[in-house]
């Protein structure tokens, strides 16, 4: 019997805790939009894999102006291409001093843990 109490209270306190991310990440959502325009954000993800980032971006409704992956693995590249025809390959991280990006203009830096 306790023990489903018990269950029942973290449920709860799950519910609540996800309640407040959700109204918090809905007001940053908000602030990115300029009246009643959303602003395109320009991304730059780091080790994409297979570009889920953008996909968790496209299901949130957040509209994406350019989107730069940075990725080695050819399988997540040929993966992530196939689904994706304007995402913009860069290539290895460790050469990022010679990506021709404008770095002023990424908007949004999404960055998977890397193998």
């Amino acid at each position: 019997m306790a023990l489903s109490r018990f269950c029942l209270q973290g449920s709860r306190q799950r519910n609540n805790r996800e309640e407040g991310i959700r109204k918090r990440y809905t007001a940053k959502y908000k602030a990115l939009c300029l009246g009643n325009e959303v602003k395109k954000l320009n991304v730059l993800s780091l080790f994409d894999g297979i570009s889920s980032g953008k996909v968790a971006l496209e299901r949130a409704g957040i509209p994406i102006t350019k989107y730069y992956a940075s990725e080695v693995d050819k399988y997540a590249m040929a993966v992530s291409r196939a689904r994706h025809k304007d995402i913009i390959q860069l290539g290895d991280v460790k050469n990022w001093r010679n990506w021709d990006i404008d770095f002023e203009s990424i908007d949004i830096l999404l960055a998977g843990s890397p193998c």
